[in-house]
């Protein structure tokens, strides 16, 4: 699946919706669970986390960031205001960050809804080393100091309370916890005091949220739930696993939906006196009992559906709905009543390998509401049902040298409306075989430097080819074809004539043999189309991608695995995949071919004479011949593309690879599964042209690494792993815009005694610049002054060199901090001189204000230094900064 991390804050974007999108700032707050404890990349998989990627999906929502306030082994004594008085001395106390949290989120992202969701009282329960288990009043009162005080500082603020989870009543801790039946029964108490707690607190801004996970973790910690020994050696089950944490997140986010359906602030224009609303009136939602949708063979599913309208649970409407193998649904549907809003779908299961579907509707005022929703069993051990001819090979490389043997005869026409200063974009007609012709929009950037290529295969039917700067923006030399040789010029009237005499069925002409068939050719084509782009030369010689979807994610395959000069792979839900399957009743992909109910699955010819053809046209037997980095991307609602079929694709594959799966989509994709298309091309391209290039970092002891060794450095790493000459102008206590007679002159002048020639500098400072109550003796603006000076003197002496800056971690109490206003200095004056940032505070995954994580990644090894990665932080960091050095690279 595809990581989200950017640091504090996880941006999870959905699609465009055709009524108003709701966003929300969410703070989590709890112990260890809501932390991830246990979890490998809890960035990704712990319980908010998954939350926010839960919300985003659905229906209405548009973007939530979240912060992950879950601290380990606290209670709700932790996160009082004034908990130094009231804990064990030495505990850490947690409001503060809270507020940090809290106050970050609301600068970041000012007038959305800010909502604060609380799961604590697990450890409140249990008998503690230091004081013992917290009385249900105690828990009352401490919760309700909690919520005055952070609705005192955000009065428009929510707060949802959810019921901590069951865990294992059998355990204890080498910190001397001890959990126990009684303890247990402590904790099921709690969830009755938050009628008390919402009573006590402010009217309609305290809501009780989900208490359900609680039954579902006790029926399941043996599959959901991590198994740990405690101090005696005994097992025990406290810390929800990846799929667990997937789990929660749902009934969290089921919880907090509605709460920031209410906290919306209204629009502030109105259309007469009705007003302009921001949601649709009738709302529902669909969710698989298993959050990824994913179940084993022999699993019964569900489908668990709420709608509520105008807010009100819907009660006594009918719903029908019809379940079955997908695209192979009953005619007939059943019926159901919705009781309190919600009702659930038995789905049932399967005994092999596949995708289930249930298809459902409603009517409300005369209006019909559904939805399709697709569960897989086992996907990972679907396969193609098509088989591999023995001749295969042999027959495509005939195919593509005899292709070879044909010139381009390229004829290029200007696009002058495309083409600007930066980038040049001309249509061309290319010659891709013996009577093969095709038109593509070529645009490259003008900077006389060498690229990139990407070739964008087109999908189904025909569609005039359009200038896109997407790529070239990036540095990318693009072309996007069609594949049916129709001129975009002509007219649209005219072209729509065209089009239907010259493709209407195209993807049966020819099928009564492999050398007639019309995808022949356009294979073919497409694998010349690619050379063309490495014939240009402004190719930089070593990267050439492949990328695009539904036909064009099958023609994306077929071209990296015929054409020997693609170096990564990029498809989106491809199509032509496991062309076979409805001969043998399972979904098989578009066109769908012997489904007998598609209009372009008919088959006119003999049967096995067509299946003997498609054997050489089916893109899973493409795929199994992959040798590159591919990346695929695709959703479980796709009625074009059956998942089923994709499977087949991806499970065949041996390269390197990586699955970007959003269940929820359909045959679209989400505006973030582009986003990390994108960043696994930048991380996979050749990048040799750094060989020999001369690197120079210049910072205070987060460069020179401390009293640790250079070698152990990422930048160190960086520079051996591309063969590039390293240069390290690190200096302890170094300050940009301070002279310090221990620590010597800043940066804002030292940087002249640098390299003379260097390509690439990185900047890593400004922590000493904002300790000491040095930020506030020099100012802001004499701060701002001297980076400056110091930039600008950096693009003199290196006018062709690039520069990059990289800022402090976070620290303790971050919010409104010297550190933070030096960070926020920084990206202001590099952004006046086209300086690449990375906000370290923000973005990183280091977890610098973290003690658990300091002890672990820091030097030292006792969470005291603040500043300093030890070797493993700094692998651990390497990846992160290697990503953003790679991505800014010219």
């Amino acid at each position: 699946m595809k990581r989200l991390l950017l640091g504090l804050f996880f941006i999870i974007g959905n699609i465009s919706l055709s009524y108003a999108q709701q966003s929300a700032n969410i703070v989590f707050i709890g112990n260890s669970i809501t932390y991830g404890a246990l979890h490998k990349n809890r960035d990704v998989t712990a319980p908010p986390v998954q939350c926010g990627l839960w919300l985003s999906q659905q229906e209405g929502i548009d973007t939530v960031y979240i912060s992950n306030g879950g601290r380990s082994g606290r209670t709700t004594y932790h996160f009082l205001p004034n908990a130094a008085d009231v804990i064990p001395a030495g505990d850490k106390t947690f409001f503060s960050d809270i507020v940090s949290r809290a106050n970050q989120l609301v600068k970041a992202h000012p007038g959305l809804p800010l909502v604060f969701s609380i799961m604590l009282g697990t450890n409140d329960s249990v008998e503690r080393k230091h004081n013992s288990h917290t009385t249900p009043g105690n828990y009352v009162k401490n919760l309700c100091a909690i919520i005055d005080s952070l609705l005192t500082l955000w009065p428009d603020a929510h707060v949802v309370l959810n019921k901590p989870i069951w865990y294992y009543p059998d355990y204890q801790t080498k910190g001397g916890s001890i959990a126990s039946k009684k303890s247990l029964k402590l904790l099921d108490t709690y969830y009755d005091c938050f009628v008390k707690i919402v009573a006590r607190c402010k009217a309609g801004q305290v809501h009780i949220g989900d208490h359900e996970a609680y039954g579902y973790f006790k029926s399941h910690y043996k599959s959901d739930v991590f198994e740990e020994k405690d101090a005696r050696g005994k097992s025990y089950w406290l810390h929800p696993n990846e799929q667990g944490a997937k789990q929660l997140a749902a009934y969290w986010g089921k919880a907090i939906l509605p709460v920031i359906n209410k906290a919306t602030p209204s629009q502030a224009t109105f259309s007469k006196e009705t007003g302009n609303p921001r949601k649709q009136y009738l709302e529902f939602i669909a969710m698989p009992s298993h959050a990824d949708s994913h179940y084993k063979v022999g699993e019964q599913a569900s489908l668990r559906i709420t709608a509520r309208i105008g807010g009100v649970p819907l009660h006594d409407v009918a719903l029908l709905y019809k379940t079955g193998k997908e695209m192979f649904l009953p005619e007939k549907f059943e019926s159901v009543s919705f009781k309190h809003g919600e009702v659930v779908i038995p789905m049932g299961t399967m005994q092999e390998p596949g995708f289930l579907a249930c298809q459902y509707e409603f009517y409300v005022d005369g209006k019909r509401y559904g939805d399709l929703v697709k569960v897989g069993f086992a996907p990972e051990q679907i396969r193609t049902l098509t088989p591999q001819p023995a001749d295969f090979d042999k027959f495509w490389t005939k195919a593509v040298s005899e292709a070879r043997k044909v010139d381009f005869e390229p004829e290029y026409y200007s696009v002058p409306n495309a083409t600007s200063e930066k980038f040049l974009t001309r249509l061309v007609r290319l010659r891709v075989g013996k009577d093969k012709w095709l038109y593509g929009m070529l645009a490259q950037p003008r900077d006389g430097k060498k690229h990139p290529v990407v070739l964008c295969p087109p999908g189904a039917g025909s569609t005039k080819v359009n200038p896109d700067d997407y790529f070239p923006k990036e540095g990318m030399i693009y072309l996007k074809i069609e594949i049916h040789d129709n001129d975009p010029r002509i007219p649209d009237d005219a072209y729509n004539v065209m089009r239907q005499k010259k493709c209407d069925g195209y993807m049966h002409r020819g099928m009564q043999s492999k050398d007639t068939y019309y995808y022949k050719d356009v294979y073919v084509g497409c694998v010349r189309a690619l050379d063309f782009l490495c014939s240009l030369p402004e190719w930089d010689g070593r990267n050439a991608i492949v990328t695009g979807g539904s036909q064009g994610g099958a023609l994306t395959i077929v071209t990296a695995a015929l054409n020997e000069k693609a170096t990564i792979c990029v498809p989106f839900y491809p199509a032509l995949c496991d062309l076979l399957g409805f001969r043998h009743q399972r979904a098989g992909g578009w066109p769908k071919f012997f489904s007998g109910f598609y209009k372009d699955g008919r088959i006119d010819i003999d049967t096995l004479t067509a299946e003997s053809t498609l054997q050489y046209f089916d893109v899973v037997n493409f795929a199994s011949r992959l040798k590159v980095p591919t990346f695929m991307s695709w959703g479980y609602n796709d009625e074009t593309c059956s998942p089923t079929s994709v499977w087949a694709a991806w499970n065949a594959m041996t390269c390197e690879k990586q699955c970007d799966i959003t269940p929820s989509s359909g045959h679209w994709r989400f505006p973030s599964s582009q986003a990390e298309s994108l960043r696994f091309i930048q991380t996979h391209l050749d990048r040799s042209s750094l060989h020999g290039k001369k690197i120079g970092i210049i910072g205070d002891s987060y460069v020179r690494n401390h009293r640790d060794k250079i070698e152990n450095t990422w930048h160190y790493k960086f520079a051996q792993k591309y063969g590039m000459q390293y240069y390290n102008y690190g200096k302890n206590g170094n300050c940009i815009a301070l002279d310090l007679k221990q620590w010597g002159t800043g940066m804002y002048k030292r940087y002249a005694s640098m390299n003379d020639s260097l390509d690439y500098i990185v900047i890593i400072a400004g922590h000493n610049d904002a300790s000491q109550g040095r930020l506030d003796s020099i100012g802001v603006d004499l701060f701002k002054e001297r980076l400056s000076v110091m930039l600008s003197g950096m693009r003199k002496k290196y006018p062709n060199g690039q520069i990059f800056f990289i800022t402090p971690w976070r620290c303790e109490n971050f919010a409104g901090s010297p550190r933070q206003r030096t960070i926020e200095a920084i990206k202001e004056v590099c952004a006046k001189y086209d300086v690449p940032v990375f906000d370290a505070s923000r973005d990183s995954n280091i977890e610098s204000d973290s003690f658990d994580f300091r002890k672990k990644y820091f030097q030292g090894g006792k969470g005291t230094d603040t500043a300093h990665l030890n070797a493993n932080g700094h692998d651990l960091f390497l990846p992160v900064a290697e990503q953003f050095l790679l991505q800014h690279i010219k």
